[in-house]
């Protein structure tokens, strides 16, 4: 038996032999929902209701429970029942919300489970972040789980971050009873020409899930990196990409996230016999696109809508795959022995949600948002000073930009966070000595906060549309220092000492003036404001940033992948550029 069958909230002997009886017609259960149909994940098709629940737990379905007694009976309006959206990899820094407040915007959304990967506040402040997240999981009506974070740092002697998540302090966490796994192995390298560190940690994980992060490896490299024990990849971007994967035994997750938008290009590879190897995920959405689009539900209504997906196999890769890969056996199905996580919809195509139930118990009752500062302040959040930066002028961004010389430029390609590198020649400067290229460009930055004061690294960024005033940002993946692109100097200044002024943040400055301001106070990456104070603010950045020429959809989550150097082509760290097809730095001028 692989550890993984250990993580499924195991039912008491206790509880056990009252749901026996509740199955036996000898106990009353908890909760009846009639009026119901169940939708037939594995066959196709819908099953009768009623749905009897007793301690959390499925005890059965159909016409033999027809009366059953129950302490309390819920008419389901003749909606469908469908088990709680499981996201197969995610991060929760990216919502730029805490856990309780992230759950009180997304367990309406049905998503009763995730798989996540803490590893940008780990990054930060290392296992003290950690904890807190497990203790966020402790606490949560949301099934919380993590896998612990394979690359910290992403690329060692790349960047520089604030800490380290060795082997030896894994071995800490992996009894724990919210741990799955190993998280993303960013390192494909490492994989691939056996790094011992790299494969220290994936032996201690061996016969747990091991997440991939293979980005376009294929080929004999793919195979290295699948040989060496991973289990998935949610990098793909192209269908040919996925069926080889799937090929080659890899669970292929289809994300859709904020920057990174593959869903539609993958869509094509889901079918009867794929949906056994396909989940779905968001990897790194924001509050924005959780408000005014969805989650996980949002991806099962494109499948269906746009690409004819049959519903029941859109709704098999939201939950049932995931929790099979996963070896989350009483999560994932309808079905008796299986906890209670419930979502009915009214419609199925649109999946228009009438009631969300977790553990069997009606998530509208839980007063989630109420309740989120009380059970924030009680997990004892790090909201410690983790920006240990002095501000910055607007001569640590001078740069003698000569006519006729070719520089490079990381080129931003609109929805997905692969960059490519283009090589603009300065023609000449305005009047205030502002470098002239011959195609539009800003100036971007990346900034070490971690106490070093190094030099800010510059360069140069095409494809965001910006055109006056800067936009900067504390989350800059995987390391977390201090990203910003701007069309002066000066610009690129202000910014950056606004969210230094904050302990971290998001912010946007025009004309000389902070038009708007996001505080993430937990690591510079987390905010501990409510989920309606975040998207409303996140709206008025967005605003902000548009009046700067930014015409990204998200302007601020694709700069945050400015800074990664494990994803295509050309990325700024804090110690210079760098050409992640070389894996190696590069100079701003062309030679």
């Amino acid at each position: 038996m692989t550890r993984q069958a250990k993580h499924t909230q195991e039912l008491s002997r206790e509880h056990l032999l009252d749901i026996l009886a509740v199955a036996r017609n000898e106990q009353e259960a908890d909760l009846r929902i009639d009026n119901v149909k169940i939708m037939n994940l594995i066959s196709g098709g819908y099953l009768d209701g009623p749905i009897v629940i007793k301690h959390g737990t499925i005890v059965g379905f159909g016409a033999q429970y027809q009366n059953h007694p129950a302490s309390q009976v819920i008419d389901g309006q003749g909606h469908t029942a469908v088990p709680g959206f499981i996201d197969a990899h995610m991060h929760i820094e990216s919502s730029i919300m805490t856990p309780q407040v992230f759950e009180s915007l997304t367990l309406p959304l049905g998503l009763t489970t995730i798989v996540c990967d803490p590893h940008e506040v780990i990054n930060v402040i290392g296992t003290t972040g950690l904890d807190w997240f497990l203790r966020s999981s402790a606490q949560a009506y949301q099934n919380q789980f993590i896998q612990m974070s394979s690359c910290v740092p992403a690329l060692p002697n790349c960047e520089v971050n604030g800490a380290e998540f060795t082997v030896e302090q894994m071995k800490d966490y992996i009894d724990n009873p919210y741990v799955l796994g190993l998280a993303e192995m960013m390192n494909f390298p490492g994989v691939i020409n056996g790094d011992p560190l790299v494969l220290d940690k994936m032996q201690l994980f061996s016969g747990m899930a091991i997440d991939g992060h293979a980005p376009t490896v294929s080929g004999r490299q793919l195979d290295a990196y699948l040989a060496a024990g991973v289990n998935n990849d949610h990098e793909c971007t192209t269908k040919e990409e996925a069926l080889e994967k799937l090929a080659k035994g890899v669970t292929v997750f289809m994300r859709e996230a904020s920057a990174a938008r593959n869903l539609d290009a993958l869509a094509p590879i889901l079918n009867e016999y794929s949906s056994a190897a396909i989940c779905l995920c968001t990897d790194d959405v924001t509050p924005y696109d959780m408000v005014h689009t969805g989650h996980i539900d949002a991806m099962v209504r494109r499948l269906i809508q746009k690409h004819g997906v049959k519903p029941h196999l859109a709704y098999r890769v939201s939950s049932y795959t995931t929790a099979q890969h996963y070896g989350l056996r009483r999560l994932g199905l309808i079905a008796p022995g299986k906890k209670a996580d419930i979502v009915l919809v009214s419609d199925v195509e649109n999946v228009t949600i009438s009631k969300v139930f977790i553990g069997g118990l009606d998530v509208a009752s839980l007063d989630l948002v109420g309740q989120a500062p009380a059970r924030l302040a009680a997990s004892n959040p790090p909201t410690f000073n983790s920006v240990v930066r002095t501000p910055v002028t607007a001569q640590d961004f001078s740069y003698n930009f000569e006519v006729g010389k070719k520089y490079r430029a990381v080129e931003v390609i609109h929805n997905e966070i692969i960059t490519g590198e283009e090589h603009l020649t300065c023609i000449g400067h305005d009047a205030q000595g502002n470098a002239i290229f011959d195609k539009p460009a800003a100036l971007l930055t990346t900034v070490e906060r971690y106490g070093q004061q190094i030099k800010p690294a510059f360069a140069l960024v095409t494809g965001t549309g910006l055109t006056q005033g800067a936009l900067a940002s504390s989350v800059g993946h995987d390391s977390h220092n201090l990203t910003a692109m701007g069309a002066t100097a000066q610009d690129l200044a202000q910014a950056i000492n606004a969210i230094i002024a904050t302990n971290g943040g998001l912010s946007c400055v025009l004309n000389g003036e902070v038009k708007a301001h996001l505080a993430l106070e937990i690591a510079g990456v987390l905010s501990t404001e409510s989920a309606a104070y975040v998207q409303q603010t996140v709206e008025k950045l967005k605003e902000a940033s548009r009046a700067c020429g930014v015409f990204l959809h998200d302007p601020f989550m694709q700069l945050a992948f400015l800074p990664l150097p494990v994803i295509p082509k050309l990325k700024l760290t804090c110690n210079g550029l760098f050409d992640v097809t070389q894996f190696k730095f590069v100079p701003l001028e062309v030679e």
